[in-house]
Parts: C-alpha cells; structure tokens; sequence
C-alpha cells in the first residue's frame, strides 16, 4: 500500500478511510464523508450544482460526453417508469434546457441504457428497443432506429443488444437476444454495414465458458475486456477472415452492471460479487481489504447492484462506484472512491445513477436520482434531497487508544469537522 510522510514523524502513516476495521488498527483516518486525501492532508470533495431539469424525473443512464458541432455535448437515456414511456436526451455546454431526441414512439425498455460516441453520431441501445442511431442523414435532429436507417445491412427489426462499444475502427455490439454471450461488429469505419460478407470486415462471435451473460464491457490493452459475473475474456483484432477473435484471460473477477467497469491508464477497475477490484488483463488484483469491503457488502442492495455507475475524476486520481443501499430508493445513493496512486478510500454521502469522467468537459458531469443534470463546482450546492456544504460534511473521525488497553478500557474515536 502506498503511504506518506506525516510531518517531523519518521513513521509513514497510510491515508484513507478504513470504515471496517477496529478503531486501534486504523492507520489514521478511521471513517469520515465527503473528504479527497492529499499530500498526507485531506480536503472537502466538490459539490454539485443542478444546471437543468427534465420534465420528467426519471433516473437517467449511459451519460457520455463528446464533441458534437463544435459543442461540448452530453447524451444519455432513461427506463420507462408507469406510464411514462423511456427517452434518450441531449445537452449542449450552455443551454439552459435538456433536449428531447427520442425516435417517434420513445422506448419501452426499463433496463440500463449503453451508448457510444462515433463521430458527431451516437448509438444506443437498452436491450429492449431496437439499437437507435443519432445523426444519421435520415434525421439529423432526432435518434431513429438503426435497422430502418438508409444504407444499414445486416441489422433486422427484431434485433436487440444490451450493449454498444467501440475499438479502433468498429462498432461492437454484445449480449444479443438471441444469445446473451454473443456479439457482433460492423465493417472498418462504417457503422452501417453488420452483414458479414467475404468483401467487407463485419462479424460475429461468441464469449464462449463464459458462465454468465456479458455484463460490462471495457477498453483493454488493444482490444475489449469483456466482463461475466466471474470471468474476463478478451476481444482482439487479429486480422485475416475472422477479423476479430475471443479468448478467456482471468476468473475470479466480474461485474455487477453494465457501467461498473471503468479503465484508466490500460488497466480496468469494477465492482462485482466478490467486491473491487483491478485487472491489466494478465492478472488481477482485490483492491477493497481491510478498507471498505464488509462496509459496502453489508449494506448493498444487491437485487440493484446492476444500476452500479462508475467513473474516473483524474484530477483526484480516483475511480468512483456510485450504488444503491439496502432498504434505500432503489437507485444509487452513496459513493465510494479508490485513489489509483495512493490506494486511499473515501466516502461520499450522494449518489449518482451516471457519470462523466471529464474527459471533454472540463468538470464532471452527474445525473441524479430525480434525473437533473448537475456539474461539480467548488460553489456551494444542492444535491437534490443531501445538502453538500464544504465545510460541515467535511467530517473525520479519529480512531484512537485500544478497547482494552491494560487492565482497564480505553479508546474510542473522536469527530473532527470542518
């Protein structure tokens, strides 16, 4: 474990939260909520602005950002809800609105949704609506359906995929209706063509002993790391006929939804079963002992661990896991994070049920349970139902003393906040 010097103390002391172990065996920090460690100190982690509402307040899923039209531009989608049919949606750095670009007709899937950036288009799919395509010439305004658009081949209208990802030069597809270990990729820089003909580079294939259905899929190394509930297998290209083949790499690591895998610098980090964890594909790592393991198990409500979220705040060098909590709303509500450099934990008291990594936008960008779009500000916000103050929910607790110590008791923890 990575560790820091603490001032005139020799000693080197490891930063973090350590909510599941004793008060006496903690390093330093014991619990504590809201706070990023840095330089042996801490510091209060942002806040969150609302800067625009939806009519319907519905959690939103798949949020990616891109460039589209010379502007900052952010998509994503949300279920049915009652009567309330699902929508895809855009924001453009600076308006004051969301914007509706649903096909005519909405959606009917109440799942997840996955989308990806190709080009100025975008495509989406949630595993129940046929895959939808943003940008085509057809309708330059709105997402229409994928098979029906001019020029499509391979695709049918009764086609779903749960997910929807991009390598190098193709479009992936995976966990279709039809198989939920199989998956397919249009032709070199055309997502148009799916139909695999000895002319073109389209494909299919299967993720085969896989044990589960595809659950997450990832960039890794040169290819895609593909996530089961307990395995990884690998997508390479490897030229020739078969364009694209499939082989297992690890068990031991899976995944609990369709965005709890995030990837940093060649290496992937997720959120499964058996808890966090960290893979460079040739081997893999547990990254949650002795930190937040039982804290997160024990209170998971695991029958929605699929809505887990995921994603990368590189200014703080820390991936978060945004979940849902036991006899909670159902919906995410509080937040994890692990620092990649130091291996420091911390606790956030808010959810999110997506996310952005800033890798366009300057700041990142969340959706909230209630579905409003909220950007991190050093301002002081509002998340909707959790105020965030920076200075009063920057709480640490000291652990201190051992419960026991000679013949009499003594320890226990003490608050310090703001």
């Amino acid at each position: 474990m990575a560790r820091k010097s603490l001032g005139k103390f020799s000693q080197e002391i490891p930063t973090g939260l350590f909510p599941d172990i004793e008060a006496d065996k903690s390093p330093l920090w014991a619990d504590g909520r809201n706070v990023l460690f840095e330089d042996g100190g801490t510091r209060p982690t942002l806040g969150r602005i609302v800067i625009a509402i939806k009519t319907q307040a519905h959690p939103g899923t798949g949020l990616i950002e891109m460039i589209q039209g010379a502007k900052k531009t952010l998509f994503w989608g949300t279920p049915k809800v009652g009567t309330d049919n699902g929508k895809l949606f855009r924001w453009q750095e600076g308006d004051t609105s969301i914007e509706d670009v649903s096909r005519v007709g909405d959606y009917t899937g109440t799942g997840i949704w996955s989308l990806v950036p190709w080009g100025e288009w975008v495509l989406a799919t949630n595993g129940v609506d046929p895959p939808q395509v943003y940008g085509h010439p057809d309708d330059v305004n709105d997402f229409i359906d994928l098979y029906n658009a001019t020029g499509v081949t391979g695709l049918l209208a009764g086609d779903t995929w749960e997910l929807v990802t991009a390598t190098q030069a193709f479009i992936f597809a995976l966990n279709m209706d039809f198989n939920n270990q199989a998956f397919k990729w249009s032709t070199e820089d055309n997502v148009q063509v799916w139909n695999p003909l000895p002319s073109n580079q389209a494909g299919d294939g299967v993720a085969r002993n896989l044990y589960s259905e595809i659950i997450a899929v990832s960039a890794l190394a040169n290819g895609l790391g593909v996530y089961g509930r307990d395995q990884l297998h690998f997508i390479e290209h490897i030229g020739g006929q078969l364009v694209h083949g499939t082989r297992p790499l690890l068990k031991g690591i899976g995944a609990y939804g369709k965005h709890s895998v995030v990837e940093v610098g060649g290496v992937n980090y997720g959120f499964g079963p058996r808890g966090f964890w960290k893979t460079d594909g040739a081997q893999s790592q547990y990254i949650d002992k002795d930190s937040v393991h039982d804290f997160v198990i024990d209170q998971l409500d695991e029958p929605n661990a699929h809505k887990v979220t995921s994603w990368v705040d590189s200014n703080a060098f820390t991936v978060f896991w945004s979940l849902p909590v036991f006899l909670g709303s159902g919906e995410n509500q509080i937040t994890v994070g692990f620092n990649y450099v130091t291996e420091a934990w911390t606790v956030v008291e808010s959810g999110s049920t997506a996310a952005t990594s800033g890798s366009v936008f300057e700041t990142i960008h969340h959706i909230g349970f209630a579905g409003a779009l909220m950007e991190e500000t050093s301002e002081v916000g509002t998340f909707p139902g959790i105020p965030i103050s920076l200075v009063a929910s920057n709480q640490v607790i000291f652990g201190y003393g051992r419960l026991g110590y000679g013949e009499l008791g003594y320890g226990g923890k003490y608050t310090s906040s703001g």
